[in-house]
């Protein structure tokens, strides 16, 4: 993921999330919470998957140094909680800092 640019990030779910009450996507790095999308923030939700598209604000929340680390969780009306196992990546560097 680059700093400053608007990336749609594709999860391919092996459990069907169409039906979930709450879905998060966790974005964590150097030990805190940087980002948090939830099922409203969505640009699509499919049996196979899901697609949420990050700001230019959103990307430059992140630091160069230190993995990011994702995580989607979501919970279905009979109570019952999934997690997937966490993803990694970098955020790399732009030359010309903020929005624009």
């Amino acid at each position: 993921m680059r700093r400053g640019t608007t990336p749609t990030h594709i999860f391919k779910t092996s459990i069907d999330l169409t039906d979930a009450e709450v879905i998060f996507i966790t974005y964590y790095q150097n030990k805190k919470i940087v980002l948090e999308k939830t099922k409203d923030d969505l640009d699509e939700l499919t049996d196979e998957g899901l697609k949420v598209t990050l700001s230019q604000t959103d990307t430059l929340m992140f630091s160069t140094s230190g993995q990011v680390e994702i995580q989607i969780r979501a919970r279905f009306p009979d109570d019952k909680a999934v997690a997937c196992q966490v993803i990694r990546t970098s955020a790399q560097v732009i030359l010309k800092q903020g929005v624009i």
